[in-house]
């Protein structure tokens, strides 16, 4: 029952740097502290092995609100917060690097994940969290319960879409010309997210 914090950090393209500087860390660290073989394939070992390092990093930004969503004629433009992951995927062998971010959810969502349990709960209690209790207490159900597999699933895409645009640049589906020294950038959003990432 301790708090949970996923440790959001502020600004897209903060979180995205912050997950390319964590992915390209993890592996100076990996390479520096272990003798694993990431050779090329040959006779005598048919297997080839690659050792890629993926860092996630959750991102609270603004999203302008869509031109269609209607407005009073005095009220003035409000920006929405959003919550993203930031994906980076990391190859340093095959110098192969790709970011993207996932679907936006709400920060509501967030709140409600690290929602603290009570002041009064005893260590190792079983307590919800006030703000949890309160809306159980108007007849909902513990929004936790599914907002857990949604931010799965949307994690889950965004780390496939990296991760089938790594097989393809190891396959070379799709590229044409030289490939030393190439590096690719694959966003699964448009817009805002679109422009950031392309950094």
């Amino acid at each position: 029952m301790e708090r949970r914090d996923l440790h959001a950090t502020v600004g897209l393209q903060e979180g995205i740097k912050l997950a390319s500087v964590a992915a390209e860390s993890y592996a100076q660290e990996f390479l520096q502290t272990s003798d694993a073989f990431t050779g090329p394939a040959s006779k005598d070992n048919p297997t080839r092995k690659s050792n890629i390092f993926l860092a996630i990093q959750p991102t609270i930004h603004s999203q302008q609100p869509s031109p269609l969503a209607p407005r009073g004629e005095d009220s003035e433009e409000q920006e929405d917060q959003a919550v993203v992951f930031a994906i980076h995927l990391f190859d340093p062998t095959h110098g192969i690097s790709y970011s993207t971010v996932s679907q936006a959810l709400p920060t509501q969502w967030l709140e409600w994940l690290d929602a603290p349990p009570p002041a009064d709960a005893a260590p190792g209690e079983w307590a919800v969290p006030d703000v949890i209790r309160n809306i159980i207490d108007i007849g909902g159900i513990d929004p936790r319960e599914w907002i857990v597999e949604w931010v799965e699933e949307a994690v889950g895409l965004a780390v496939g879409v990296v991760a089938q645009r790594y097989v393809a640049k190891r396959m070379r589906i799709g590229d044409s010309g030289s490939h030393d020294g190439l590096k690719g950038k694959e966003v699964s959003s448009g817009g805002e997210e679109a422009r950031a990432v392309a950094l």
